[in-house]
């Protein structure tokens, strides 16, 4: 069972590498784009193709960050990540066990907190003023047995609440993939559609994502060619066994 895990691990791993180095290449993506980009939480712009944003997802929009692709590869995979919540801990109100936490050193995703950095000797370690919720208590010693008993009666995997990348509840998981699928499939002629102000924008073939997109003088549109190889590469369809 454990190799079989690790050996679907590495297949994963590879479809997601060979979709990344097409996906966040020309003519989908330009990293030059991001010194340009413009607008505010809602309203900043998409980066790179915007017939590959997917709607409402504020990660079209993230500069310097390589999570965005993996977001779009599992967004059109119909994938979901497991988060592991752990259970409460009984010595701190409303908290649970936590083994590691955030130090929230300075960075790109660190911003605002890293503002309030303020301790001079140590970098890495937050001062009081950080947000409770990234910074949280660390297990006791004193705790382990507690902590190691609870973690032996999780819940199953089946029985785990599933959320969709807009949070909200998921009860059949092959709906994500239909509609990852669909989105995948349909991006050549959501492209088309999107250069002639198509009213077929506005019809339920495609949601229509209103954001504005970094414009750049290198930017093209993909060909439809461009973008069946890339939805190959997305549903791990290539013709090299992906």
């Amino acid at each position: 069972m454990a190799s079989d895990c690790f050996w679907l691990l590495l297949v994963a791993e590879r479809c997601f590498v060979q979709f990344y180095k097409t996906r966040a290449a020309l003519p989908f993506f330009n990293f030059s784009h991001e010194a340009v980009q413009s607008g505010y939480r809602e309203r900043r712009e998409v980066l790179g193709d915007p017939a590959l944003a997917i709607p409402r997802s504020r990660a079209s929009t993230w500069p310097r960050s390589w999570k965005r692709f993996l977001i779009d590869h599992m967004y059109g995979r119909g994938e979901v990540m497991l988060y592991p919540a752990a259970p409460a801990d009984p010595h701190t109100r409303h908290a649970t066990y936590s083994l590691s936490t955030t130090y929230m050193e300075r960075g790109d995703h660190s911003g605002t907190d890293g503002k309030v950095e303020d301790n001079e000797h140590d970098a890495l370690r937050p001062n009081a003023t950080l947000d409770p919720r990234k910074t949280v208590p660390l297990l006791r010693r004193e705790h382990a047995p507690l902590a190691r008993r609870a973690f032996e009666r999780l819940p199953s995997f089946g029985t785990l609440p599933v959320l969709s990348l807009f949070h909200q509840r998921v009860t059949d998981l092959a709906k994500l993939v239909t509609a990852g699928r669909a989105f995948v499939q349909s991006r050549a002629a959501y492209s088309a559609a999107r250069a002639t102000r198509s009213t077929a924008l506005r019809t339920d073939a495609f949601e229509w994502d209103p954001r504005p997109a970094t414009q750049h003088p290198a930017s093209r549109a993909p060909s439809s060619v461009e973008y069946e190889q890339l939805a190959r590469l997305w549903l791990c369809e290539a013709d090299d066994g992906c």
